[in-house]
């Protein structure tokens, strides 16, 4: 480790285990680049929370930065002719450390943090995974209601989420390896990046995120940890709520406290129960990211969570959130 880089331990607290599984289906050991990918999605989140550009954006909404696009719009807009190399050589003049005129040239020409601290075509990430630690966590068929809630609707045919389980869960498996209790050590490579990070941390040490894959499952809901002192961090204040969360009792269900429910089943049961008009826009098509996700809820719990990201105005939005907390029925 270089004497600027700055070490951060960072624990996932899961509330339900997580999946990180890769493009075969497996899921036996935790892909450092499914974490990354979910700490750079929810740093996006406090971005936007906060008033800071996120980038530009494809075609689905996913930030496609380039380098050369930022430096060619600074030279247009400034009338001149300068390369990255050109802009980095006028900073070193100035008597920085050297990670210092690095960032100050990103700056310069505007290159949004997230793309700044991750990366972008052209430009390497400032943070890497130097060490994962997690724990095992054996998911059985057997132990799984598939056709909890399903009762409760009326004009709805008998049915349940166990087809969907096999076919992108369990395929011909009696269980799955999850994970729980992940702790991982991030590096930053300098100050800036280092101080980003304790800000992001603070952002969230009051929130419930999701981490890895298999969202519409409910797994991965987490609550993010670190051991920082992050009492004395000056953030900015919130400007725009992009996604809440909520905790629902669900003990009035008479569900089965030994059996699990997947977060599939509270889901679909909001989705079925809701207009057909809504159904696409609140809870996504196929193919489509939803707005609202439910966790799974374990063995001997009562509880589950509901994370919502927000596409209305603010009062839609809080009225949403309350209606799919409630599980009374048609």
């Amino acid at each position: 480790m270089s004497s600027s880089t700055k070490e951060i331990k960072v624990t996932f607290n899961t509330l339900t285990p997580l999946w990180t599984g890769d493009a075969w289906g497996d899921n036996r050991e935790i892909r450092p680049s499914s974490i990354m990918g979910s700490l750079r999605f929810w740093f996006e989140v406090y971005c936007k929370s906060i008033g800071k550009s996120i980038g530009k954006l494809n075609i689905n909404g996913v930030p496609s930065d380039v380098l050369d696009d930022y430096l060619k719009n600074y030279n247009k807009k400034n009338n001149v002719k300068e390369t990255f190399q050109s802009l980095l050589l006028k900073e070193e003049t100035k008597g920085y450390n050297y990670s210092d005129p690095l960032m100050n040239v990103l700056k310069k020409i505007q290159l949004p943090l997230p793309s700044i601290i991750f990366g972008c075509a052209g430009w390497k990430s400032q943070i890497k995974i130097n060490n994962i630690n997690y724990e095992k966590y054996r998911l059985k068929k057997s132990d799984i209601n598939f056709s909890a809630l399903y009762n409760k609707l009326e004009n709805i045919k008998t049915q349940d989420s166990l087809f969907w389980a096999n076919k992108l869960l369990f395929e011909d498996k009696e269980e799955i390896i999850l994970f729980e209790s992940v702790v991982i050590s991030l590096l930053a490579t300098n100050n800036m990046v280092f101080d980003e990070l304790i800000k992001f941390l603070e952002f969230y040490k009051d929130k419930i995120i999701i981490v890895g894959g298999k969202k519409s499952f409910g797994f991965g809901f987490c609550k993010i940890e670190t051991d920082l002192q992050l009492d004395k961090i000056n953030l900015e204040k919130e400007k725009k709520k992009c996604f809440a969360y909520k905790r629902i009792n669900v003990s009035n269900l008479n569900l089965a406290t030994d059996k699990i429910v997947l977060g599939f089943n509270f889901k679909h049961y909001q989705r079925l129960k809701e207009q057909k008009k809504y159904r696409k826009i609140n809870f996504g098509e196929q193919g489509k990211a939803s707005n609202f996700f439910f966790s799974t809820k374990l063995k001997n719990q009562n509880e589950i969570y509901i994370v919502c990201f927000n596409g209305y105005l603010e009062e839609k939005f809080t009225n949403l959130l309350s209606k799919y907390s409630n599980f009374g029925g048609n």
